[in-house]
């Protein structure tokens, strides 16, 4: 007969994420076509700025600098956006 294997319990998530029954639940970002958004790190042209160009599995981008498209994981696009710039100009309407 085989030994029980239990699994240690696991230090809380570092990633922002909630623990939820050992699963991680990270919080995707909401994000429609043509959506512009600031990643934490520049493309190698200089720009930090991007635009949503594809929706699905995973997220098109364009970036406004050079024109260059890449396609990132939502997980990924998490991890290295830094804001929706798209949400602070619809804010900065609506109080206006």
């Amino acid at each position: 007969m085989r030994a029980a294997r239990f699994r240690q319990a696991q230090p809380p998530a570092q990633d922002g994420g909630r623990r939820h029954g050992g699963i991680i639940l990270l919080m995707l970002p909401d994000l429609q076509l043509n959506d512009h958004l600031r990643l934490r790190k520049p493309h190698p042209c200089g720009s930090y700025e991007w635009t949503v160009v594809r929706l699905g599995a995973d997220i098109g981008l364009e970036c406004k600098g050079c024109q260059h498209r890449v396609m990132l994981t939502r997980r990924e696009l998490t991890k290295r956006m830094k804001a929706n710039l798209t949400k602070k100009d619809e804010q900065k309407v609506e109080t206006k």
